[in-house]
């Protein structure tokens, strides 16, 4: 029944936002006034003899400022550009390097071009780790250093325990620590001048950080931590279908150590794997492709251990999508039974187990240009500062750093740093705070919640991305984001993922209303909510907002809060306000005090 109401309620929220636009474009209207904007000189609505007055037209306009942009900017590169309306207009194919780790697809970058990679992959569920499950993070560069080669560096951590606990591990930790720093040479070989067939030649070599148990000899368990060199060597061949897509076939070995610990006589670990896999890339759309791949473990050695330490060969698969919105970069997210995530180790499950894991990954590319809309106007600017508890969907625009610092009169603190690489997505760098004088109901479970992310000494970090959907700056009614953040507590190590669908609608000149349906997600407890939120300018320069976030959970009472901001200009503002929510991080922001809090919010822009 539980289930069943829960679905009943995410069901309601959908049909409100499905039907969000239709109400902001009616309550937009303003039939009593006209709006004078000055427009650029294009011929569309100047004409040389005399002047012609026609109906404005936001999407049309933004076409031709677009346009007139392009010619312009000496800066863009040849057809690298992206336009949402008008698709004549050519834009670069930003074709995947990689399905996955160990496939590399036959694509090369041009001379110079470098781009950054952050993923997280995850298990479902949260096995011995608790909380959102084990967890693997990773960073990669591209570079390329001439049409033939490009080189790839790698940095992954993971250091959750074992999926299932060991048996017999006595009072032996039980985290499974890996580190990896892979460096990866990719090198394209002709094929007589071939359009269709491609091949190369692909060899990494890294240093792997590795803290594992073992079985010695006698069969006991022992604790192994060293730095092992490993490396694998692969040569894809690409074989080009049509316009849309390609077929990789990718023989591969990855050199790993058999033994490891005391022990010397018999092999207690992966051994040199030999693998072969099929990979396709299909493009549906200009700025979608579907990824797709599967490897056969052919040994000698293992790519995947259980709870009694035996190890086994198991077949890699992995599927997904990879989205462009921008040509300034793209979103991925897959599911795949490998955890490794560099070239080396891409093809081993998750310690002690074999399981389906997901991946998401955001990549960008410096360099590129952005999608063009229309500069914002002092108006705009001054309601992009956040509400304490409800987000707003006004991003900032690309190059712009946006700060923010929280402190109330319980001892908490928050602090945040986003950066706009786009004006589409906005970059969390830094989000952190403490919770003190926490308060919740004594219920056992959300006590479990307050006990492990706003116990005493906590500190929450957390790394996030905004992006961007609609806005009237490209000719939208209103303003549509989402946002995806996760990290964990330092003290208990335990984390949790929050997303966020905002809109932001303006009703009148002086009046937004914000909605804002989130949810977080942990190994201790789901919890969803929606919140609601005004920004009504009262005077020039100062600003009342009521917030309320109604949480779809019987055990959890409603929060509301009150904001008075004031504007010295459009760039900073000062927000005093009392509110019962627990805290304006993440979480804080559904769970409800029984204490009001009083407390400063400044924000920075520029």
């Amino acid at each position: 029944m539980k289930y069943k109401f829960f679905r009943f309620k995410f069901l309601t929220i959908f049909i409100l936002l499905l039907n969000i636009e239709s109400i902001a474009q009616e309550t937009t209207k303003d039939r009593s006034r006209i709006n004078w904007e000055r427009i650029i000189n294009n011929k569309k609505f100047i004409e040389k003899k005399s002047l012609k007055w026609v109906p404005f037209d936001e999407k049309e306009f933004i076409i031709e400022y677009q346009k007139e942009h392009l010619k312009k900017n000496t800066n863009i590169l040849k057809n690298d550009f992206i336009n949402t309306y008008d698709n004549s207009i050519n834009h670069r194919e930003l074709k995947p390097l990689q399905i996955s780790p160990t496939l590399q697809i036959n694509n090369y970058p041009k001379d110079g071009y470098f781009s950054h990679s952050f993923s997280m992959k995850s298990s479902f569920g949260g096995g011995e780790a608790k909380g959102t499950g084990n967890q693997n993070y990773s960073y990669r560069l591209d570079y390329g250093l001439n049409s033939e080669t490009f080189i790839s560096a790698y940095i992954s951590e993971a250091d959750d325990p074992y999926y299932y606990s060991i048996k017999n591990i006595g009072e032996l930790p039980t985290k499974n620590y890996w580190r990896n720093y892979a460096l990866n040479i990719n090198r394209k070989i002709n094929l007589n001048n071939s359009n269709k067939l491609k091949l190369s030649i692909n060899k990494s070599i890294e240093l792997w950080e590795l803290a594992t148990v073992y079985k010695k000899e006698n069969l006991d368990i022992g604790r192994h931590s060293k730095t092992e060199i490993i490396g694998s060597f692969s040569t894809p061949l690409t074989y080009q279908l049509n316009d849309k897509s390609n077929f990789t076939l990718a023989p591969r070995v990855s050199f790993l150590p058999a033994t490891i610990g005391s022990n010397k006589k018999i092999e207690n670990f992966y051994g040199n794997n030999f693998s072969l896999g099929f990979g396709t890339d299909l493009k549906i759309k200009k700025d979608l492709h579907l990824l797709g791949s599967y490897s056969f473990q052919l040994g000698p050695g293992y790519n995947s251990f259980n709870q009694s330490l035996e190890f086994s060969r198991e077949n890699i698969y992995n599927v997904g999508f990879k989205w462009d919105p921008n040509p300034r970069f793209d979103l991925r997210a897959s599911i795949t039974n490998a955890f490794g995530e560099t070239p080396s180790t891409g093809h081993l499950t998750i310690p002690s187990g074999n399981l389906p894991l997901y991946k998401v990954s955001l990549k960008i590319n410096p360099g590129f240009p952005d999608s063009v809309q229309r500069p914002y106007t002092k108006d705009v600017t001054s309601r992009i500062h956040k509400g304490h508890s409800v987000n707003n969907a006004i991003l900032p625009e690309q190059g712009t750093n946006q700060v923010a610092i929280d402190f109330d009169d319980k001892g908490n603190y928050f602090g945040s740093y986003a950066y706009s690489f786009s004006n589409l997505m906005q970059l969390e760098i830094l989000n952190i705070g403490t919770y003190k004088n926490s308060d919740l109901d004594k219920n056992d479970k959300f006590q479990t919640l307050r006990n492990t992310f706003m116990a005493k000494n906590n500190l929450n970090n957390r790394f996030g991305t905004k992006l961007n959907f609609l806005s009237p700056m490209r000719g939208d009614s209103f303003w549509l984001s989402s946002r995806l953040s996760l990290g964990r507590e330092q003290t208990t190590n335990q984390g949790y993922l929050f997303g966020e669908l905002i809109s932001t609608i303006e009703l009148t000149p002086k009046l937004d209303l914000n909605l804002n349906p989130k949810l977080t997600w942990s190994g201790i407890e789901t919890i969803s909510g929606m919140g609601v939120s005004l920004n009504y300018e009262l005077i020039e320069k100062i600003y009342l907002i009521p917030e309320f976030n109604y949480i779809f959970s019987e055990q959890i009472n409603p929060n509301a809060g009150f904001i008075l901001r004031y504007l010295p200009n459009e760039n900073k503002s000062i927000d005093f306000y009392i509110s019962n929510a627990e805290g304006s991080l993440d979480l804080g922001q559904m769970l409800t005090s029984k204490d009001l809090r009083f407390g400063i919010k400044m924000n920075y822009i520029f």
